[in-house]
């Protein structure tokens, strides 16, 4: 994450409301508010409309539904969020991943599939400004001459 000044900002477990911490095992369902870290181990499904963090010792086995995904540790599932996804250098997520913006850390691992196009339907982008590729029309003259040259 960048400052105001544009420097990178590490996000941290300081962030969280609540922490598994790297000794707890979780196996279940989980919907919670705020920001979420997960540090330990958890399996099953996770729900919010907030922030999950996976920090680097964490190993989640879940289906996510949430605003946003910060992945420095492992995740195994599927993921919606309705925010953003970061994965950065530790992270590792075998699933796919469907968000409007995506961001992947050099170093990082994703194997999946990644679907952004709730951005095609933002406001603010419009496939008409998209301009297509120059295209070279050949000169007829110029090509026959450079191929009698070449005979």
């Amino acid at each position: 994450m960048l400052s105001k000044k544009g420097e990178r900002r590490k996000v941290t477990i300081d962030e969280a409301k609540t922490i598994f911490g790297t000794n707890a095992v979780f196996k279940g369902e989980l919907t919670f508010k705020d920001t979420l870290c997960i540090d330990g181990e958890f399996e099953g499904k996770l729900t919010t409309s907030d922030k999950l963090i996976v920090a680097e010792q964490g190993v989640v086995l879940a289906n996510i539904k949430a605003g946003t995904v910060i992945c420095r540790g492992k995740i195994t599932g599927n993921i919606i969020a309705s925010q953003k996804v970061e994965i950065y250098s530790t992270g590792k997520i075998l699933g796919d991943v469907d968000t409007p913006s995506l961001m992947i850390e050099l170093g990082a691992v994703m194997h999946g599939k990644s679907n952004m196009s709730e951005f095609i339907d933002h406001p603010s982008f419009s496939v008409t400004e998209l301009t297509p590729l120059p295209t070279r029309k050949p000169d007829s003259k110029d090509d026959s001459e450079k191929k009698e040259n070449n005979k």
